[in-house]
């Protein structure tokens, strides 16, 4: 569907889900991401968690599986939401709806990297980036609103937008 036909659906309130009530958007155009960032991508069953709780989270559950060159890369929970440095990690975008992409600028960690509380490289069965309290050591396992830089949607057909 072209820009036009978006703005007369809105306009209408045809195809627009309550999310899409609820939050506006500015749509990018060669939007380049920040390299020293972190990005977590959500379905809209996580942002809807986000916009009731004012969390990020780590599904509970897992995602369902994803299959990327015989690889799955769903289903898989961890205890802290996990994120990607650079880019968001876009083979985690659920295929047919809209994605939600979370940009933080906090520090954050991955395996190998030294702890920054305790000097040790980081032991763990995750390769992905995730915050760690800098005063406590502690991995923070529920990322609040106030450490969200950004926030975006992918929509179906691969445009991107910024929350208002």
């Amino acid at each position: 569907m072209n820009l036009e036909g978006n703005l007369a659906n809105d306009q209408e309130g045809a195809g627009q889900n309550n999310l899409e009530k609820e939050t506006g958007w500015t749509k990018l155009e060669n939007h380049k991401f920040d390299e020293n960032n972190f990005y977590r991508i959500v379905d809209e069953k996580g942002f809807e968690d986000f916009l009731k709780t004012g969390l990020v989270k780590s599904s509970a559950t897992g995602d369902a599986p994803n299959f990327v060159e015989d690889i799955n890369i769903g289903g898989r929970p961890t205890a802290f939401p996990s994120f990607s440095k650079g880019a968001p990690g876009l083979s985690y975008a659920k295929k047919g709806s809209d994605n939600y992409i979370f940009e933080s600028e906090i520090p954050m960690y991955k395996k190998g990297d030294i702890h920054p509380t305790t000097g040790f490289p980081i032991r763990s069965r995750h390769w992905a980036y995730r915050p760690i309290d800098q005063e406590t050591g502690e991995v923070i396992n529920e990322i609040p609103a106030n450490m969200i830089k950004n926030i975006y949607k992918i929509d179906p057909e691969g445009s991107l937008y910024i929350k208002k």
